[in-house]
């Protein structure tokens, strides 16, 4: 779930394929992530694990479906980021509104901000847990395999921590 405070928005993963977008000033308002009626295959096929509302308005979401998908704040289906081999845990948007996602997959993946797929970041050896973004743009990420690993901002791996 994600609280954007100037905007006073407040955007929450939901059940299923739903997601749920609520202002302060329109109430709630549920749309079933792209229901379009030619276009069902914009939807996620499984369960959302999350989404983030972008600084544009857009909305990134990710699933059980192996994908992250862009929505316009109306529901209007904008792309489809496909890569990844299995869930999608999380993902986060970096100071130039490209995004890195990871995934149970063992990959951590760097895309646009319009969602061209950019660079596999390839070397745990289990799921990852998580990552956080550096002031200089590098990324740290840790996972299962008892590891944290440090990236460049193009996603080139510079060192392994271990020891836990």
């Amino acid at each position: 779930m994600a609280v954007i405070s100037g905007a006073r928005t407040l955007v929450g993963d939901g059940s299923r394929s739903n997601i749920r977008v609520r202002t302060e000033r329109r109430g709630a308002h549920r749309f079933r992530l792209a229901q379009q009626p030619r276009r069902r295959s914009w939807r996620h096929a499984d369960s959302v694990v999350g989404a983030i509302l972008r600084a544009d308005g857009s909305i990134l979401s990710w699933s059980y479906d192996n994908t992250l998908r862009l929505w316009s704040f109306a529901g209007r289906p904008l792309g489809v980021l496909e890569g990844h081999a299995s869930i999608v845990w999380d993902a986060i948007l970096r100071s130039d509104g490209s995004i890195l996602s990871w995934s149970h997959d063992k990959t951590l993946r760097l895309w646009s901000s319009e969602g061209r797929h950019l660079h596999v970041l390839t070397g745990h050896t289990d799921w990852i847990n998580g990552a956080i973004i550096g002031s200089d743009g590098s990324i740290l990420s840790w996972s299962c395999d008892n590891t944290l690993r440090l990236w460049s901002s193009e996603g080139s791996h510079l060192h392994l921590l271990e020891g836990h």
